[in-house]
């Protein structure tokens, strides 16, 4: 069985090699959002659409 020191450093190591590897997953999955992101239709103004389109004064007055 090894010191204590030595199996610190042996899991310091693991960690390391875990964070490096995540790290590499981080920035490939950040380049496939990206990639998404630029190749997705981009709506034009006079189509706005969903949660985020504006009421008008009409229809929010009927939601009162």
């Amino acid at each position: 069985m090894g010191s204590l020191i030595e199996e610190l450093e042996a899991r310091e190591v693991a960690a390391r090699v875990w964070v490096e590897e995540l790290e590499a997953e981080v920035a490939e999955l950040a380049g496939k959002l990206e990639l998404a992101r630029e190749s997705r239709p981009h709506p034009r103004p006079d189509q706005a659409s969903g949660p985020h389109r504006r009421r008008s004064s009409a229809s929010h007055r009927a939601l009162l």
